[in-house]
């Protein structure tokens, strides 16, 4: 008999350590980028970020094929990556055919993105249409994205005067790539609003057209110089040969690829 027993305990220590905790409930994250929501299908049409950037563009539609409610939103649209979420803007665009939402979102932060995005979404409402009910649920999709290089523009500590010329920044770090801009210095003071207002930025390109940058602004640190960043994606899918400069308080640098 104790042999029995000293045999079913060996079974039972092989099945715990190849087994460990497993828990059959708890599935492998969703990597399809899609997700069936009712009569709806949302999908990650596209994902392209660099280091600090992300450019991303999903649809919405109905699983039928007809036309969608042009008003139909998710009351909580959010993206992260590694579980951590960052800066950004979502826009919502009806399709000509009216067939067709598509979803925008640029997103920006001061630490260096993972190469998976996770879109979680809550609740899809349909405005003030009493004819079409909410779908009420919380769902997740992740996707891997398109990494793009950046080019490192040099700026060597360069000192840079505030726009009202009140003090300035010392500037340490330009890089720009097809997705967007990330910049990096140093600042006399911690106040996210004042540097909000007086650190700016767009770019020329070739042939003289401004591009204006909506910059996500970050500072770190607990005593002064604090460490500063910001960040921009760019509206639309860009080559760099198409740049001219990046200017930046006032001081303009040139964009040369090797």
């Amino acid at each position: 008999m104790k042999s029995k027993y000293r045999f079913l305990a060996v079974v039972l220590l092989i099945l715990f350590f190849t087994q460990g905790c497993h828990n059959p409930a708890v599935s492998p994250p969703d990597m399809t980028g899609k997700i069936n929501i009712g009569d709806y299908v949302f999908r990650i049409e596209e994902a392209v970020a660099d280091q600090y950037n992300a450019r991303i563009r999903c649809s919405l539609r109905r699983g039928d094929g007809a036309k969608i409610a042009s008003d139909a939103r998710f009351e909580s649209f959010e993206v992260g990556d590694n579980g951590s979420s960052f800066g950004g803007t979502v826009k919502y665009t009806l399709s000509d055919d009216g067939k067709i939402i598509w979803i925008d979102i640029a997103q920006s932060g001061s630490g260096k993105l993972d190469d998976v995005c996770t879109v979680t979404l809550r609740n899809l409402t349909f405005g003030e249409d009493g004819a079409l009910k909410p779908v009420n649920g919380k769902w997740e999709t992740s996707y891997r994205m398109q990494t793009e290089e950046e080019t490192e523009l040099s700026a060597d500590d360069l000192k840079l005067q505030t726009a009202d010329n009140s003090g300035s920044y010392q500037l340490s770090s330009v890089q720009i790539s097809t997705v967007g801009v990330h910049m990096e210095m140093k600042i006399p003071q911690n106040d996210i609003v004042d540097f909000a207002n007086q650190f700016e930025a767009h770019l020329l390109l070739n042939d003289g057209t401004v591009i204006e940058l909506e910059l996500h602004h970050s500072i770190h640190g607990k005593k002064a110089p604090f460490q500063a960043t910001a960040e921009a994606v760019l509206g639309e899918p860009m080559k760099l040969d198409e740049l001219y400069a990046i200017v930046v308080c006032g001081r303009e640098f040139p964009i040369r690829l090797n």
